[in-house]
């Protein structure tokens, strides 16, 4: 598949970790890997805005969701904003208390800054702050879809082969090719009525081009 067409923030150029590593993604940890299966979050910082005047883009988690499959999954979600936002105007009720009459815990107190160091932080970083008090919905708003999966390595193309036999009197390059198939699929049949793993054998695998 051509990816170079789609929207940087389409979920195909989103999939796996080596291919965000390699487009630049930054996390609050040195590890990309660590930042989001961990911390929940990573960020790219554009050198220009995008079409829609957003210049960082973010990936965060919605949590460990059940997929259609019936597994459960890490799953995450998709953002883009302008550093320009002023995030005191855009998330106020996390700086003020209001009618509230419990006191509540402030970006800066969390990291242990002075409320003057925390405005002084990257955009990026004071968005973090407040994903980890408050969470993805109030920041971004609620998820209507179950997310998508981040992979920690490209697809793989994995051979195999399966021990299948057939009795006849003639030579192996003499069997004709639907008897062939038929012992196959009377063995795949046997497989999957077993649901033996160890009827396969490994052959090779690689790594496939990061375009597929």
């Amino acid at each position: 598949m051509d990816r170079s067409c789609l929207p940087p923030l389409h979920v195909d150029n989103l999939s796996t970790l080596p291919r965000l590593e390699a487009a630049g993604w930054k996390g609050p940890d040195a590890s990309l890997e660590i930042s989001l299966m961990e911390y929940g979050m990573a960020w790219k910082v554009l050198d220009e805005p995008d079409a829609d005047g957003d210049d960082v883009y973010f990936i965060y988690s919605l949590g460990r969701k059940k997929c259609e499959d019936g597994v459960v999954r890490l799953m995450f979600d998709r953002a883009g904003m302008s550093s320009s936002t002023d995030v005191r105007k855009q998330w106020d009720w996390a700086f003020n208390d209001g009618d509230r009459r419990t006191e509540r815990t402030t970006p800066a107190q969390l990291t242990g800054l002075t409320e003057e160091e925390w405005d002084g932080l990257d955009f990026h970083c004071k968005v973090y702050d407040l994903f980890q008090l408050h969470g993805y919905e109030n920041l971004f708003g609620t998820a209507y879809w179950e997310g998508f999966e981040i992979r920690q390595r490209n697809p793989h193309n994995i051979m195999f082969d399966m021990a299948s036999s057939i009795v006849t009197h003639l030579e192996f390059e003499d069997i004709p090719v639907r008897d062939l198939v038929a012992a196959a699929r009377r063995r795949l049949d046997d497989i999957e009525k077993e649901n033996n793993p160890e009827a396969f054998g490994f052959c090779d695998e690689y790594e496939c081009e990061d375009g597929l």
